[in-house]
Parts: structure tokens; sequence; C-alpha cells
């Protein structure tokens, strides 16, 4: 883990130094609405009636936006509030890692190790977590949690604590991105069959 972090700083300093403009994207759908949650108490894309007053919006789920928006408050609209963000993200990278590793060792020890090394070189999820304007990282962590806990309810301990906290990250999960709002539909059948068998 620790090589992890200290090989995805190292990148990070790298790609500050020489490429500051990677992390930028066309999706600025999260940013514009955290913009105008800081400038004008909105939570809005930036459309406006005919009168000028901003639109709200519920085309997104709120997590991110709100972690933007705090990014704001404390370091202003621009590059800090942006770096911060992908500081942000950088750790969240790093925690999907160990969070695979976990996952893996409890099926095996070797396992652990594998998916790791695998997870650890996917240069896809270093990449995706160098945009701060998108929030697939921080989704790919709450889906690590969220799996982990449903591996652990399967496996290990059919708990009251394992299900709770597997709900819990879904939830977060699906505050982050759209994307997940259908999962409960193939997860809920899987459930229905598992309690039932």
């Amino acid at each position: 883990m620790f090589v992890v972090i200290a090989v995805h700083s190292a990148l990070y300093a790298h790609i500050l130094g020489n490429f500051p403009d990677v992390g930028k994207s066309f999706d600025t759908q999260y940013t514009n609405i955290s913009e105008n949650l800081y400038r004008y108490g909105k939570y809005s894309m930036g459309a406006r009636d005919g009168a000028g007053n901003l639109l709200p919006t519920a085309t997104e789920p709120p997590l991110y936006t709100v972690a933007y928006f705090v990014s704001y408050k404390l370091f202003g609209i621009g590059r800090a509030a942006d770096e911060a963000m992908r500081v942000l993200q950088m750790i969240l990278n790093a925690g999907v890692v160990y969070l695979v590793w976990r996952i893996g060792k409890i099926f095996s020890t070797r396992g652990g190790n594998i998916a790791a090394i695998f997870a650890a070189l996917d240069l896809t999820a270093f990449f995706f977590a160098q945009n701060f304007q998108i929030p697939d990282t921080t989704l790919g962590f709450f889906m690590a949690l969220w799996l982990l806990y449903l591996v652990k309810f399967l496996k290990q301990d059919l708990s009251y604590k394992s299900m709770l906290l597997s709900t819990l990250f879904l939830g977060l999960a699906m505050w982050t991105k759209m994307a997940v709002y259908m999962l409960w539909v193939p997860l809920g059948l899987f459930l229905l069959m598992f309690l039932w068998r």
C-alpha cells in the first residue's frame, strides 16, 4: 500500500508540474452546480427562467457537488479548489486499491495480493483520479466499500452490521453518480435468490 501511495504521489507531482490541465474535461455539470451553490445558494446547472432566476436541477446527485462546494468554500473558486478535489480523488483511488486487496483476501491471501496488484497497475483508474471534474473515482471508492461488505455478508458474516454497511455505501454511491440508481434491481433479485436458497 505504501508503494502505491509513493508511486501515485510521484506521478501526481509529475502531472501537476508538467500537465496541470490533464484533470479538466468537458463534463462540467458537477462544477457548474457547485459554483452556483457557492455563488447564489442554488442547486442549479445555470439555466435561467424568463425573469432571470436560476432554475433548480435534479439531474445530478448531490454528494460530489456538495464536496466541490466545500472545496470552493475553503479555497475559493479557482485552481486551489480544483487541486484539493484532485488530491481527494487520488486518496480515494489509493483507497480503492486497499479495498480490492481486502475483498480478495476474503477468498485467499494470494487472491488479495493479485487483486491489489491488478488494481494498482490500472493506469486508467489513475487517469480518472486526475480528472477532478467528474466523480468516477469517488463512485469507484463507494462501490468498492459496498462490494467489500456485500462479500463479507455473503461469505463470512451474516450480520446486520455487514448488511447495513453494504446498504449505506451503495446509497452513497447512488448519491455520487446517477448510473448506480438502477443497480438495486439486479442486486435485489440476487439477494432474494440468495436468501431463498
